[in-house]
């Protein structure tokens, strides 16, 4: 506190008006210190930007005229409010849904953020944008929406050469996506895969899932239903086998927002899930292989922006339910195996945008965690040698365990083109897997290279339709040496969004 000549001993500080409860502890440091025009000046000062760091943008800390002969403080705080929310135009949905304030309520900034961040999450909304405007009394505001222009539906085609060659290479992909189908700032889409080699009859894979989302303020409601099944053909003893699975999900989840400023988000989610697992040798049915969990999935999830640099983690808990659960499916040497499982998963990952002469680079770190505190079936193992964790590798053959981790470092430069930006990017990934089924793999370690280029061409045709493409060659760098698999491996992702 600056030492002013004439100063007065400040016994006690008296609010005006105040509606925030925290700015009385914030001022109590100054009772007992000598105030005089400098300090009056910074009191003031450190208060408003005491009112802004905490997004109240609009709210205000002023000094009446006074005697501070008394030893008493007085500040007026005028609270900054919404008048009004208005659009300028028609909406596509109630927005009181998504934007967790209304008329009457004190203005923040991170009640704007996050309903604009509900918004924008829609594809046609994702140039929706809120200006604050001045109201008719003192410290009002109206919130005036500008809604987003794109259309409430979207399709997406797409082909890839990511599946097996024992269910099918080469795989057609293909989802629908409708904004806001109940008014509510909702989504509804609808997916589905299915292998490419149509003439073979011996192998297949499928794939239907449909996703529904609705913001709730700062919580967002989501349901999820899928259904996959497979087929492939092995070489038997004088005539080949059939095997098949049928796979099914039901979920609900409700994730919520619990802390957020300029800087940072906190965000808690809990998931309900149900999972149908049944496989068949020749059409009759594997009892043995039948899995029917009932589990939950709690977590936690962080994301912090340094300047241009965004840094996430998360970590959750996966669990099932035995007592709900109607066949929990059986583990290979563990007989006493009662169906209670449990999973910690964590990831940490870090953009970092630079740029180099001009142009544009992004370095990218991502880290992937699984821990098993209970014996696991298969299909929750982790899995490396993927596109998605350790690249490298074309995918036929994988280690897969109860507990693992994987690393991967990515390099992109983005070139912009008359056709769009374009990113060329090289890659060096990581992974290690463990657990008792670990012992039954011929290794734990993979480490694998990919480079490629990933875009967009501008659309050009009346459909308004954008190609997006992604190839790559991998190069594995290290695996066990029994570990078959191609090198280079040309891996390919193409699709249009109409």
């Amino acid at each position: 506190m600056p030492l002013d000549t004439p100063c007065f001993p400040i016994k006690e500080i008296a609010l005006e008006g105040n509606t925030f409860g925290w700015l009385a502890r914030f001022l109590r440091p100054i009772a007992g210190q000598c105030v005089g025009k400098t300090a009056l000046k910074q009191i003031q000062d450190a208060a408003n930007n005491a009112l802004i760091e905490r997004g109240y943008v609009t709210s205000r800390v002023l000094v009446p005229t006074q005697s501070l002969q008394s030893g008493t403080l007085t500040l007026r705080v005028v609270p900054g409010r919404i008048s009004d929310v208005r659009a300028d135009k028609s909406t596509i949905g109630w927005l009181r849904a998504a934007l967790p304030t209304s008329g009457g309520a004190l203005l923040n900034q991170r009640d704007i953020d996050q309903g604009l961040e509900n918004l924008r999450r829609l594809q046609s909304q994702s140039d929706t944008t809120f200006d604050i405007a001045p109201g008719l009394n003192p410290g009002d505001s109206e919130l005036v929406l500008h809604p987003g222009a794109g259309k409430r539906w979207h399709a997406v085609i797409g082909t890839d050469n990511a599946g097996l060659d024992s269910t099918g290479k080469y795989e057609l992909s293909g989802s629908f996506t409708f904004d806001s189908p109940f008014h509510l700032y909702d989504q509804l889409q609808i997916a589905g895969t299915t292998n490419a080699n149509f003439g073979a009859s011996d192998k297949g894979n499928q794939s239907v899932s449909a996703n529904y989302s609705v913001p709730l303020g700062y919580a967002m409601l989501t349901l999820n239903a899928s259904r996959s099944r497979y087929k492939q053909t092995v070489a038997g003893f004088g005539e080949p086998i059939e095997y098949s699975g049928v796979q099914s999900q039901l979920q609900a989840g409700l994730s919520g927002v619990i802390h957020r400023n300029a800087h940072a988000r906190t965000e808690i989610h809990g998931n309900l899930f149900h999972k149908i697992s049944r496989n068949a040798i020749d059409g009759m049915d594997l009892p043995v292989q039948h899995r029917d969990i009932i589990g939950y999935e709690m977590g936690l999830a962080h994301r912090h922006t340094i300047g241009n640099v965004v840094l996430d983690g998360s970590f959750a808990w996966r669990a099932s339910l035995p007592g709900l659960s109607s066949n929990a499916g059986t583990v290979l040497g563990a007989s006493d195996f009662d169906g209670k499982t449990q999973v910690e998963l964590a990831s940490l990952s870090a953009q970092v945008p630079f740029k180099i002469g001009g142009q544009a680079f992004s370095y990218q770190f991502g880290w992937n965690m699984q821990n098993a505190r209970t014996p696991l079936t298969p299909s929750d193992y982790f899995t490396i040698g993927t596109r998605y964790a350790v690249r490298g590798f074309d995918q036929q053959l994988t280690l897969a365990a109860e507990s693992g981790w994987a690393i991967s470092n990515e390099l992109d430069w983005y070139v912009p083109t008359p056709v769009g930006t374009q990113a060329l990017y090289a890659g060096v990934d990581a992974g290690r897997v463990r657990g008792p089924a670990a012992q039954y793999l011929i290794g734990e370690t993979l480490v694998g290279a990919v480079v490629g280029v990933r875009g967009n061409l501008a659309p050009k045709n009346v459909l308004g339709a954008a190609l997006n493409y992604d190839v790559s060659l991998g190069f594995p760098l290290s695996k066990p040496q029994s570990f078959n698999t191609s090198s280079p491996t040309l891996l390919f992702q193409v699709s249009t969004l109409f």
